[in-house]
């Protein structure tokens, strides 16, 4: 468990966060790191929410036993997390390591329609790592979708911006990481659901356990009629951060080589990205 102050909204008001570990005992979908907003006078922890309100910091499968930093310079306050779950932590089918950590993420509150939210970005430090870049504008996607392939490997950085077409207007949309051979997860956004969805159901090698193979789903208003999606890529994980970090999920896949094209996608509509 971890308990500290966030600010809220960029300032002055702040609150407090519990954060707590879910693992063994609990099903896929309950395990990862989950977490309480509220008040701390030094002796007690007030919850703001009623027990039935869980939170969730990560949606995906693959964020546990999240660890945060005490006397940060500036009072950025940040964590990570083991980027792995225990119901087949020991089953994944690598060779020299099980799982790896997250990248560092900077956290703050936020003030939504549901009460307030964590949100978390990727640290601004891994900037610094960019190389070679690649920009795509005003590219409108249809149920023909579009591929790019050929990419320089599979250590990525994306953002991508989709704005729904007013006229023609799309029921889902993202992306697909992979292809056929290698097999591929999707991202993307069901705007009936109101939710971003990672899907590794077809990733390559999800047969080591009957829980791996699945699709998660985190809530997310749309924002100007669009949705805006940061995403890192690293050979056999995601991290996804949607709307600068109101919704996240982090998980693992497996294909069966290194994904090396990524198709964007929209059904029933159009989307401009």
């Amino acid at each position: 468990p971890d308990l500290f102050k966030l600010v809220v909204d960029e300032g002055p008001t702040t609150r407090w966060v519990l954060s707590v570990g879910v693992g063994y005992g609990a099903t896929v979908d309950e395990q990862g790191t989950q977490y309480c907003v509220g008040h701390f006078d030094g002796y007690s922890f007030t919850n703001d929410n009623p027990p039935s309100t869980v939170l969730r910091a990560d949606a995906g499968p693959d964020f546990y036993a999240a660890q945060g930093w005490n006397d940060t310079p500036h009072g950025r306050k940040l964590w990570l997390a083991w980027m792995n779950n225990w119901i087949y932590a020991n089953q994944i089918p690598t060779g020299l390591w099980r799982g790896a950590m997250s990248l560092p993420r900077d956290l703050s509150l936020a003030t939504t329609p549901a009460g307030l939210r964590l949100v978390q970005q990727p640290i601004g430090e891994v900037a610094k790592y960019r190389r070679q870049h690649f920009h795509r504008q005003s590219q409108p996607i249809d149920s023909r979708g579009l591929l790019l392939d050929n990419l320089p490997n599979s250590a990525l950085e994306l953002l991508i911006e989709f704005t729904i077409d007013p006229a023609q207007p799309a029921a889902s949309f993202g992306v697909h990481i992979g292809a056929a051979d290698s097999g591929w997860i999707t991202i993307g956004y069901t705007v009936a659901e109101g939710a971003l969805f990672l899907d590794r159901t077809r990733s390559g090698q999800i047969d080591f356990n009957p829980a791996f193979a699945a699709r998660y789903c985190a809530p997310l208003t749309l924002l100007a009629g669009g949705v805006r999606l940061h995403l890192f890529l690293d050979h056999t994980s995601v991290e996804l951060f949607g709307n600068d970090g109101l919704a996240v999920l982090t998980a693992q896949f497996f294909p069966m080589c290194q994904p090396t094209a990524l198709s964007l996608f929209a059904q029933d509509g159009i989307v401009h990205v």
